[in-house]
């Protein structure tokens, strides 16, 4: 593994560790103030990255926008298990 490699990890551990602390509020909250728009360009950016990361046969790409997208459907699963939750108790 070169400096390179290290930079790309790095950062893409820090970009897609930025969904987690609201996954985690959301868990204890149940707030989900994220709006499906902003939710829909994360979700499809980060599966762009991904699929770039394969064709490139980037390894550092790959396994941090993998975790990007995993944490985005978290938050897509999340919001919308609210959204149907609230829409019952009406």
């Amino acid at each position: 593994m070169n400096g390179m490699d290290i930079l790309g990890y790095l950062a893409g551990i820090l970009t897609a560790c930025t969904l987690v602390p609201q996954i985690i509020d959301y868990l204890k909250t149940g707030d989900v103030p994220v709006k499906w728009g902003m939710l829909f360009f994360f979700f499809s950016g980060m599966t762009a990255w991904l699929a770039y990361g394969i064709l490139a046969n980037s390894l550092p790409m790959m396994i941090s926008n993998g975790f990007a997208v995993a944490a985005a459907a978290v938050q897509i699963g999340i919001k919308l298990s609210r959204e149907r939750g609230a829409k019952k108790k009406e």
